[in-house]
């Protein structure tokens, strides 16, 4: 079954929201920082990568300069998608009065910096080479309810 559509007011408050609250341009970066750091654990994990490594010195960072225009073109539609998602998450999930809210606080001196604090609590980098590793070790490539809670603490910085 199909949710109805949001209507046009909540959605446009919630695209206003996340502007404050995911700002495109720094969503954009940390997703690639992520992808770097991820990128950069994985070919430092891979034993051929290794070995191609010490036969040819550079390799990999030649590799990963090769595919950043790519990595950024798709994490630029995946930052568009998720943006679009979550608004349309929001405008489903909350009252008109409730986006009202939430835009008067992140609006706010408060809330620019509850979302500043959230940015710099983290490090795309070291989260994605964690996720790398995990991958390595588990098989599983996400990240988990714990590596959030730590972002939100300030405890996952590299």
């Amino acid at each position: 079954m199909v949710a109805p559509a949001a209507s046009p007011q909540s959605l446009a408050k919630a695209r206003q929201l996340l502007t404050l609250v995911n700002p495109f341009a720094k969503v954009l970066e940390a997703n690639l920082a992520g992808w770097d750091g991820a990128a950069r654990k994985s070919l430092s994990l891979d034993p051929s990568t290794v070995k191609l490594e010490k036969d040819y010195p550079g390799i990999s960072a030649a590799a990963l300069d090769a595919a950043r225009p790519l990595a950024r073109k798709y994490l630029t539609e995946f930052v568009r998608t998720a943006a679009e998602y979550k608004a349309d998450l929001m405008a489903h999930r909350l009252t008109e009065a409730e986006l009202d809210e939430a835009l008067r606080f992140f609006a706010s001196d408060a809330g620019r910096k509850a979302i500043s604090g959230l940015f710099s609590n983290a490090d795309p980098a070291k989260i994605g080479a964690d996720i790398a590793v995990r991958r390595s070790q588990t098989g599983q490539a996400a990240a988990t309810a714990e590596d959030v809670r730590k972002i939100a603490e300030g405890r996952l910085r590299g």
